[in-house]
């Protein structure tokens, strides 16, 4: 009997065991499916994208983020390194980059659009940095999200410069208005002795000569 009652509690505890163990091995399958979906998102995405954990250090980024951070600094760089390794030693503009990291661990977070070197070209980018918080309220550090502006930038750009083409353009306009006015002005004050000396000449002829002239 003794016997009996061990081999069935082995073998409710064994049943035990195997559901949650398939329990388990479809938890981690969903979670390996979602780690793919995210990876897929940030790799498709178009954006710059990147998370720092609360110690700073990178937890992880897309291809954008890793291209815009050898351009800008000329290294590789990996999952686990710290913030300043990747971006404080380089230049000024990625020192900014820090600093707009740092402002939101500190719950401030910050929005930027810099300029940096890349393809032996110029590339504008707007920076959004936030601060990541867990259900608790506790900081598990922060993402920043760019995306390159630049035609935007070149856009705004040229629209300046347009409107600063037209307000010289109205400015010349308007000095030249004010000069045909004078000029306006000069003549009709110089040409009222002549017309008054024509009408003159003309109420003398038709009194000396009357109907006799030909019209």
């Amino acid at each position: 009997v003794t016997a009996g009652l061990i081999y069935g509690l082995v073998a409710r505890w064994e049943r035990q065991v195997l559901a949650g163990r398939d329990e388990l091995l479809r938890a981690t399958g969903e979670v390996a499916d979602a780690n793919s979906l995210l990876v897929a998102i940030l790799q498709g995405s178009q954006d710059v994208i990147a998370a720092w954990t609360a110690d700073h250090r990178l937890a992880l980024f897309n291809h954008d983020f890793q291209r815009l951070v050898r351009g800008c600094l000329g290294q590789e760089i990996r999952a686990g390194m710290p913030l300043d390794e990747i971006l404080g030693t380089g230049s000024p503009t990625c020192r900014r980059c820090t600093d707009c990291w740092l402002r939101s661990v500190l719950q401030d977070g910050a929005a930027v659009v810099r300029p940096f070197p890349l393809d032996d070209e110029t590339q504008w980018y707007d920076l959004r940095c936030s601060p990541v918080s867990g259900g608790d309220g506790t900081s598990l550090g922060a993402l920043i999200i760019g995306r390159n502006v630049s035609e935007r930038v070149a856009a705004e750009r040229q629209q300046r410069e347009h409107e600063q083409t037209l307000v010289r353009a109205v400015d010349h306009l308007t000095g030249l208005n004010r000069e045909l006015q004078r000029l306006a002005f000069i003549a009709s004050h110089d040409l009222q002795e002549p017309v008054r000396t024509v009408a003159w000449f003309a109420r003398l002829l038709e009194r000396h000569y009357g109907t006799s002239l030909d019209h």
